[in-house]
């Protein structure tokens, strides 16, 4: 479990400290592309300002990429603390044959209700913990949708 939380996030941070690296040691004119380079150039972006250039869209894409891996990785640590708060509620109050779960219900609507609750219930939590972050001035989540 804590590979796939702290994984994405690790490599994402390693990405980004190093795209950071790049930009600090290159002039800002010179290109990060290798000298043989034999693909065309990448797409210019643009932006209010005018164009970015290619290293600034890397380092502006890893922001987003650690953004990103750290949103995952909070669902999934959400997920998983959810999980073991209802088996072990469940697990405490009703007797299960064995090898089956006590929170899971038999009934597949009743099933389908509660993923379809979860859900909503989790992207709306996450988006208010991403508002509440942005009316704070923590940084985190905000470049992704901004």
């Amino acid at each position: 479990m804590f590979t796939g939380l702290l994984f994405g996030p690790i490599i994402a941070t390693a990405l980004l400290y190093s795209s950071v690296q790049l930009s600090s040691t290159l002039p800002r004119a010179s290109s990060p592309l290798p000298a043989g380079w034999l693909i065309e150039p990448p797409a210019q972006l643009v932006n209010p300002q005018g164009q970015y250039t290619a290293l600034e869209a890397l380092v502006l894409s890893r922001y987003n990429l650690v953004d990103l891996a750290t949103f995952c990785s909070t669902l999934l640590l959400f997920h998983v603390c959810a999980s073991w708060w209802i088996e072990a509620r469940y697990r405490k109050c009703a007797y299960t044959p064995e090898g089956e779960r006590g929170s899971v219900p038999r009934s597949e609507g009743l099933r389908s209700r509660n993923y379809v609750l979860f859900t909503f219930g989790v992207s709306l939590g996450a988006l208010c913990i991403r508002a509440l972050l942005e009316e704070v001035g923590y940084g985190i989540w905000q470049r992704a949708w901004s």
